[in-house]
């Protein structure tokens, strides 16, 4: 008897994280299932692990929804760098891991590139 799925509940949108969103689908034995971000806590009961973009409708949930953490949810995968958007009660919930330093060398790049055109004033040569 083969094993069930691993349900995977995902609040990104296909048109920014195809790629991610692709990839895991791709895995064998994954389900993926998508799920409300306008309700982020709202999930498919099976769910054991939670992708999400920590997306603002955290924040407006400052109160924890009486039925959290759903009964299989395991780990929260936050594919940005920081929490801020996530409340206190998720965070002390179950894990939460996100995606810090992933965007570093962009962000670098583009302080570097603006200070650079404040130096050489680009603005005024237009």
């Amino acid at each position: 008897m083969a094993p069930q799925p691993l349900c995977i509940a995902s609040h990104l949108d296909p048109q920014l994280f195809g790629e991610i969103i692709g990839r895991v689908a791709a895995l064998d034995n994954i389900r993926l299932q998508p799920a409300d971000p306008m309700r982020p806590w709202d999930l498919p009961p099976d769910s054991a692990i939670l992708l999400t973009s920590g997306a603002a409708h955290w924040k407006a949930s400052r109160d924890r929804p009486p039925h959290w953490p759903p009964l299989a949810l395991r780990w929260i995968q936050h594919v940005g760098a920081g929490v801020d958007d996530f409340p206190p009660w998720l965070l002390r919930s179950i894990p939460v891991a996100i995606a810090r330093g992933t965007s570093s060398d962009a962000i670098a790049e583009y302080a570097l590139a603006a200070m650079l055109a404040h130096a050489k004033r680009w603005s005024e040569t237009r």
